[in-house]
């Protein structure tokens, strides 16, 4: 199977005036291009997000003949050659205020969000990722705004969006109508009511070699409009992969997906035809085309319709595939936070974590999204929190401090979904910069050379095994790097392990006590082993011990790798 213009991240371009702008375009988006040498009119058609790094009036002045409509319009950032500010100017709530937050969080600027929506923590029915919304939407949102509890009424049995599922709602309120239906506007604006269309449709093509553009749309037209259907619910095109260059697959300019004559062959469907098998070497393409790509062999809800050179059926796609994203946050500081933790934690429709955990991310989150934060020590509660809403059909961020894979959320999560049944395929771990990567960085390079990480709660973890690895770490002269080394319960362990050490290295050993690291309340300090005591430590700080070699410069420390010793 292949694709062609199938949906995933947004397409973002960054444009520039000068070389500062180049400079800062660059931190912001992998594609970046002057402005003097490129047609807004072409970049307003290939991209789904736009950033100016000039002026909000040379931006302003560069969009305005381009802009045509709300649905379509790309999303559009103004950044200051400072980056000190970044400006929503068009699209906000399809998600150039989400885009601008995400860019502050990158490069250290403010976002400027006007939308009142935003400003008030209220949902915007018109950014719901995968949902068009349709009707009075600006009547409807001003009155959410005003805190109007709405009537929710769901026909489709998709899942709702993560922070309307997640909303009071009310039984006489203005309704909110979740509906694959055509819209009836009139009768939408009359009753005060709103309609979301989740995209939700599969539509199979046929075609003959000369069919026309025209012939294709007229027939996918004639097709939802006789089927009752909203095009709004289109989300993929299917056909055979001998019609992926057809000009009239070509120009739906959807998302589509190809299947070659072997896969639609093997799919039974209710109308098989003899000639088209002679042809194309399967007696079905528009709906065995449609059945394969909604997932589900009883996905068809409209039989093939034909026209003199297309062939046209719909099929319902089977239950929203979910997924599971075990974000790292890193230390704390957001200039610390990757830029695939940034996006990943932007575009989900769940939010979940550790309370504080929660919070160091706060500047990415949106009233469109479920936000769900978990005390301390319910681990366990909180991953099935977010696998559970994985297999509801929702974009998942379960945010960690640190790295996940580091004594944070990923193997739970992995451990879990095993025992729940959920595909680990769907679990994606972002990566993040650890607590010790960070420690070392701030105090020096004390992990130049070999190290162990080890937590020293026995929480989970019998004392006596914890002891044997020390003991090990010890004897192997290794940078030890000891995490949870204390609580307020938990006070003798990290003495014992400092103790162990001792005994292998000298007094001069270089330990970096370092708390807090990224945030601000930061304290990080370099002693010598003999000095060392336990009192300041606590559960926010990292230990680092080095190994036999690490030594001092001036108040820093480092491990020499060895290549001066190299000849």
């Amino acid at each position: 199977m292949t694709h062609k213009n199938t949906a995933g991240t947004p397409r973002l371009i960054c444009l520039y005036l000068s070389e500062k702008g180049r400079v800062l375009a660059n931190r912001i988006s992998p594609t970046t291009l002057p402005l003097s040498e490129v047609k807004i009119g072409e970049v307003f058609t290939s991209f789904d997000q736009i950033v100016f790094v000039t002026t909000a009036a040379i931006a302003v002045r560069s969009i305005a003949p381009h802009i045509s409509s709300k649905a379509t319009d790309p999303s559009v950032v103004c950044v200051d050659e400072d980056g000190s500010y970044a400006i929503p100017l068009l699209g906000g709530h399809r998600g150039a205020n989400r885009l601008a937050k995400t860019i502050a969080a990158t490069i250290g600027s403010e976002p400027v969000i006007t939308n009142p929506s935003d400003r008030n923590g209220t949902y915007t029915l018109n950014s719901f990722a995968g949902y068009h919304a349709v009707g009075d939407i600006a009547h409807f949102q001003a009155q959410l705004n005003s805190g109007i509890v709405p009537k929710v009424t769901n026909s489709t049995g998709w899942p709702l969006p993560g922070a309307l599922a997640d909303s009071a709602t009310s039984d006489d309120g203005p309704e909110i109508l979740i509906s694959i239906t055509r819209p009836d506007l009139a009768h939408l604006r009359l009753v005060g009511s709103v309609q979301l269309i989740p995209e939700l449709l599969v539509v199979g093509v046929g075609c003959s070699s000369d069919a026309t553009p025209d012939e294709v749309a007229s027939a996918i037209e004639a097709t939802m409009i006789e089927s009752n259907l909203a095009n709004e619910a289109i989300h993929t095109f299917a056909t055979i992969d001998i019609r992926k260059d057809h000009p009239a697959i070509v120009a739906l300019n959807h998302p589509t997906v190809f299947f070659d004559s072997s896969q639609l062959a093997r799919v039974e469907v209710p109308n098989p035809s003899s000639t088209v098998l002679d042809s194309v070497g399967s007696a079905s393409v528009a709906e065995a085309a449609a059945i394969l790509a909604s997932g589900s062999p009883d996905g068809l809800i409209v039989s093939k319709r034909k026209f003199r050179a297309v062939t046209v059926a719909v099929a319902q796609r089977s239950a929203k595939p979910g997924r599971l994203f075990v974000v790292g946050l890193g230390p704390g500081n957001p200039d610390l936070r990757t830029l695939q933790a940034a996006n990943t934690i932007s575009h989900a429709e769940v939010v979940t974590g550790f309370g504080p955990y929660v919070d160091l991310c706060s500047d990415l989150l949106t009233p469109n999204q479920k936000v769900k934060r978990f005390p301390i020590g319910e681990e366990t509660h909180r991953v099935d929190f977010a696998i559970d809403s994985a297999i509801a059909g929702y974009e998942v961020a379960l945010v960690c401090s640190g790295d996940p894979g580091v004594f944070a959320m990923a193997s739970l999560a992995f451990e879990r979904a095993e025992i729940i049944g959920f595909d680990p395929k769907l679990i994606t771990v972002v990566p993040g910069v650890t607590a010790a990567l960070a420690s070392s960085a701030v105090a020096g390079a004390i992990l130049g050379h070999d190290h162990a990480y080890i937590s020293l709660s026995d929480l989970m973890t019998p004392w006596s095994v914890i002891e044997e690895r020390v003991i090990a770490v010890a004897r192997a002269d290794l940078v030890a790097a000891f995490y949870n080394p204390k609580s307020s319960r938990r006070i003798s362990q990290l003495n014992k392990a400092i103790g162990i050490l001792a005994e292998f290295r000298p007094a001069t050993t270089p330990v970096v006590v370092a708390r807090a690291v990224g945030r601000d309340h930061q304290s990080v300090k370099v002693v010598q082993l003999a000095d060392f005591s336990s009192d300041e430590v606590d559960m926010e700080t990292l230990v680092i011990v080095g190994s036999t070699t690490s030594t001092f410069a001036g108040i820093r420390a480092y491990t020499p790798r060895g290549y001066s010793e190299k000849k």
